[in-house]
């Protein structure tokens, strides 16, 4: 958004400012309802996992697995809150402003905002998808019985994609760092503005993540594909697709797929999916909107995965280590064939 505008008309030129701040300023309103929405939800199911965290996260020995799971578990809703202060903030003189951040923005508002654009850049998604993505190569390394040629192709990923993504992460923290510009005062809005990314680079910052995330999701698949094959092989139940299909069966795949964490790699996927969609249709300010909720859906996702695979672990051994975590998987069902008789029950062993 152009502050002073091209048209010759000075009226003009300033209607025209005016119409484009008060559309940034209610994108961004849509924006802080949707950051609000996504801490509830993280802070909500921080609650509700914390008798489980507690018992196999915090009582496990320090090691990096585990600082990695408090950091997506914890930065994702303090960063949002964060964000969401920084928003409602208001530029009013110290007197009146009690918080930390409104007390910057009162004493320094632009320069304040130009070095958040730059922390909200570098400290934003291209951390959260770097630190889950190292916690799904992990997840994945392990499903391939940890080949070193796996482990060389999810390195190559996970490299490709950290560098194209701090490239457009720094380009963008410095477009938007010296478009800063606060509200005026008089207006029912505070917190930091910017002008509006260029789109290109914009939809640019989701395509490494998105093929990342496509990558391991499809490895994920195969490998759950292959274990579904070799337990089919060795079991005397036929592995039916079409009843696996109609719901008749449960079979070794679906099963292993869940354990396996396939849905969060899903999740993961499909929200980066919809980022490009929202960049592609939406114009101006509201192209932030997928930024919170993509920042929970990895908090949310890394997490869970890795608490998933560590209660499976210490439930079959009270002392499992971490690389006992990420090397959980099923290996064998005995599940019920749509054409037999028998009604016994699926059981599973795990690895």
């Amino acid at each position: 958004m152009s502050h002073l505008g091209q048209a010759t008309d000075p009226a003009a030129a300033a209607e025209a400012a005016l119409r484009q701040l008060m559309t940034a300023i209610s994108q961004t309103r849509t924006e802080n309802y949707v950051t609000l929405v996504s801490i509830v939800i993280l802070v909500w199911d921080i609650l509700l996992q914390m008798d489980d965290e507690v018992r196999y996260i915090w009582a496990a020995r320090w090691s990096w697995p585990k600082f990695m799971y408090l950091f997506a578990r914890y930065y994702g809703a303090a960063f949002l809150g964060l964000h969401l202060a920084v928003n409602v903030g208001t530029n009013y003189t110290v007197e009146v402003g009690t918080s930390v951040h409104r007390v910057l923005l009162a004493l320094r508002p632009l320069e304040f905002c130009r070095v958040f654009f730059y922390f909200y850049s570098l400290g934003g998604a291209i951390v959260f998808s770097t630190v889950i993505n190292v916690i799904l190569v992990l997840r994945i390394w392990a499903l391939y019985h940890q080949a070193k040629n796996i482990l060389v192709l999810l390195l190559l990923i996970l490299t490709v994609e950290f560098a194209a993504e701090l490239y457009i992460s720094v380009r963008a923290g410095i477009l938007a760092s010296k478009s800063a510009y606060i509200p005026p005062l008089e207006m029912p809005m505070g917190g930091c503005l910017a002008d509006n990314p260029v789109p290109a680079l914009t939809l640019l910052a989701w395509v490494p993540c998105l093929l990342a995330a496509g990558l391991f999701c499809g490895l994920t698949i195969y490998s759950g594909v292959q274990s579904s094959r070799a337990i089919a092989r060795s079991s005397n139940d036929q592995f039916d697709l079409r009843a696996v299909l109609l719901g008749q069966v449960l079979p070794p795949l679906m099963t292993a797929f869940i354990e396996d964490g396939l849905i969060y790699f899903i999740l993961i996927t499909v929200a980066l999916l919809l980022a490009c969609l929202i960049t592609l249709l939406l114009r101006g300010a509201i192209q932030a909107l997928p930024m919170p909720p993509l920042i929970g859906v990895y908090s949310y996702s890394g997490s869970r995965l890795v608490l998933n695979l560590r209660r499976a672990a210490v439930r079959m051994h009270a002392t499992a280590s971490w690389k006992d975590t990420y090397s959980v998987r099923l290996e064998t069902f005995r599940v019920r064939s749509p054409s037999s008789s028998e009604h016994g029950e699926v059981e599973m062993y795990l690895r």
